[in-house]
């Protein structure tokens, strides 16, 4: 009976300890994926501002353009 008792006993000291590991293991596992989103996310709003900025520069060359053609009529009309 003492012998089952010490084996009942050492198997879950053993199920505890294996627990704590999968808990770090996964806790290490989450910090490490939301360091890699955050990081994901960063790059994402960089794109989005270098997005914003190319289309700016795209508006005022087509207004360039447009005002360029219009005094192009304009001097071959005029």
């Amino acid at each position: 009976m003492h012998e089952a008792r010490a084996e009942r006993d050492e198997a879950k000291r053993q199920l505890r300890t294996e627990r704590v590991e999968v808990e770090q293991r996964a806790q290490a596992e989450r910090a490490e994926l939301e360091q890699r989103y955050h990081k994901l996310l960063q790059e994402h709003m960089h794109c989005g501002v270098t997005i914003a900025k190319l289309e700016a520069q795209v508006a005022e060359y087509l207004a360039f353009m447009e005002r360029f053609q219009s005094a192009l009529q304009r001097e071959e009309h005029g």
